[in-house]
């Protein structure tokens, strides 16, 4: 269940990173690529994925480029799943706000670990495709989970709690433009959420 997997995750990584590709504030060394989409968000994910408990991946920012941009997406998704069972979770942020959405994320398609809705009504037929995965933009109903964007965290009810997780962003991912930024990200994510005087706790 997903529930599980994210009290898991987050009581050892108590942040997510949204990662939302942005071609003018990418560093020089990745806007020379033809499809800079992709190698950006690896070397954001290779990077940081033993900080996090989650990656969002903000569906808007890749479709910004069209196609070439959404398969990015989906292979940077792949690259993350492709890490094992103890990997960061996968969100896809849309939010979504229709029902018929549930093939593109299920394990034939993105293989996503959760998706966030713009409603509650939109919630029910995803906790049931992912196991729970599901997150209500800036609500909470019973047994689901909720974005909340302004206070730029997620929260999951679980165990008679609600487990919450910082979600970090654009701060964090353009924190570095030298042509060694992904150093720059992991000390950015390390700083904000361990401090300067802590590491991140070892697998």
């Amino acid at each position: 269940m997903f529930g599980d997997r994210f009290a898991t995750r987050a009581a050892k990584y108590p942040a997510a990173l949204m990662i939302s590709p942005k071609l003018l504030h990418m560093p020089v060394l990745i806007q020379r690529y033809d499809d800079p989409f992709l190698p950006f968000s690896k070397a954001i994910i290779g990077a940081t994925r033993d900080l996090v408990c989650a990656y969002l991946f903000d569906f808007a920012a890749y479709f910004s480029i069209g196609a070439a941009g959404v398969i990015a997406m989906e292979r940077a998704i792949a690259y993350v799943i492709g890490a094992g069972d103890d990997r960061p979770l996968v969100i896809l942020h849309v939010p979504i706000a229709s029902n018929a959405y549930v093939p593109a994320v299920s394990e034939t398609a993105l293989a996503v670990d959760a998706v966030t809705v713009s409603d509650a009504e939109f919630a029910s037929v995803y906790d049931a495709a992912l196991n729970g995965g599901v997150f209500i933009m800036n609500d909470m109903k019973a047994g689901k989970g909720r974005f909340d964007i302004q206070g730029r965290r997620l929260e999951y009810p679980f165990g008679g709690q609600i487990i919450e997780v910082s979600v970090l962003g654009d701060e964090a991912v353009y924190a570095d433009q030298r042509d060694t930024f992904p150093d720059g990200v992991r000390a950015f994510v390390q700083n904000a959420v361990w401090g300067t005087d802590k590491k991140a706790p070892t697998s």
